[in-house]
């Protein structure tokens, strides 16, 4: 990544644009990526709700996550009750 050349240049906050973040064939593939994360994270379980904007992927895929180790954890305490043979 580089610093964006049209960050303001009197501003002390700058914006970080990764290299060929103009051509339109990286802002096509961006997009796919950011479908392929929010449908994965549906797919996964995670409610709509739950879900930030589609730009925000590292934030959705750690929603998924948490939702993922909620769901895995509430599955090892079913199969731990005594009286169901080890069955989930």
């Amino acid at each position: 990544a580089t610093v964006d050349e049209r960050a303001d240049a009197g501003s002390k906050t700058y914006a970080l644009a990764p290299r060929g973040a103009d051509d339109p064939q990286f802002g096509f593939a961006l997009s796919l990526l950011q479908n392929d994360v929010t449908r994965l994270c549906l797919a996964g379980g995670v409610a709509p709700d739950a879900l930030w904007p589609a730009e925000a992927l590292l934030l959705n895929l750690t929603t998924l996550r948490d939702a993922l180790r909620t769901r895995a954890a509430t599955a090892l305490a079913r199969c731990s009750e005594p009286g169901d043979g080890g069955r989930a």
